[in-house]
């Protein structure tokens, strides 16, 4: 953390503690994880306790909160309510999003313990989850050789980054690691303890150049890896009732947002 990041929190803190309307301040994202760089961002949620559930999150511009600081600040708002309701249900990006957060401030002793419970894995839906993810693969494979066999340049490409993306979205959870976003994506995968060998050289080979061989490549080094569950309804049956039918069984978004 550089002068410029500690000298940007101290002077939130100080913005916030004096200011009756917040009731915390959060740290999150990388200097909260310890990844930063010089050039990182300062990102800090304010809990309004004006706002409702209702009211979601909004951006904050860094001027309400006595800026321009030393370093580049990215603030939002939210209420109290959302903390409570993400604790129970947040899908895995806005739990990323809470890992090593840290609580610079607090008027509420309660809000320590919700951004603890985001940042948990949601052990609960794990299994189902796999067993989505696994029937994510094979058809995507079989719209891949399509792709290829009809030289259809956007859908060999596209089902190659799906293949790709739900392999490693079923690595991620079988080590029981939060699914962050597409841009810390091949990092945590990376970082994955358990994994099969090779497996990101493998990953990216298909994603550098899409093919039905390094595609094969790819779903052999998954599937040989262990025995994976296989929904009883079968993976076709799934894939069909998560990417075609979501929207039938109270879903808000598709599964690769969850």
């Amino acid at each position: 953390m550089t002068p410029e990041h500690k000298q940007s929190i101290e002077l939130l803190i100080r913005a916030v503690s004096s200011n009756p309307r917040y009731d915390a301040l959060i740290l999150i994202g990388s200097l909260a994880r310890g990844e930063e760089h010089d050039g990182s961002d300062v990102d800090v949620i304010l809990i309004d306790s004006s706002m409702s559930l209702a009211d979601g999150v909004i951006g904050v511009d860094e001027n309400e909160l006595g800026g321009p600081f030393p370093a580049q600040v990215s603030a939002s708002c939210t209420s109290r309510a959302f903390l409570e309701e993400a604790a129970v249900r947040a899908p895995e990006p806005q739990r990323f999003a809470f890992l090593r957060a840290k609580v610079l401030f607090s008027r509420d002793e309660s809000i320590e313990n919700f951004v603890k419970q985001i940042a948990v894995y949601p052990e609960w839906e794990r299994e189902e989850k796999m067993k989505s993810f696994y029937s994510q693969i094979p058809v995507h494979f079989s719209y891949l050789k399509l792709g290829e066999s009809s030289r259809n340049t956007f859908l060999l490409t596209q089902t190659a980054e799906k293949l790709a993306f739900f392999c490693g979205r079923l690595i991620l959870a079988h080590n029981r690691m939060l699914y962050p976003n597409r841009k810390q994506f091949m990092k945590a995968l990376a970082q994955a303890p358990d994994k099969p060998e090779h497996f990101i050289e493998t990953m990216e080979r298909l994603l550098e150049k899409p093919s039905i061989a390094n595609a094969e490549k790819l779903m052999d080094t998954v599937f040989r890896f262990r025995d994976w569950e296989v929904p009883e309804e079968g993976w076709m049956a799934r894939f069909c009732r998560d990417s075609e039918q979501y929207w039938l069984f109270n879903k808000t978004v598709a599964p690769e947002d969850c």
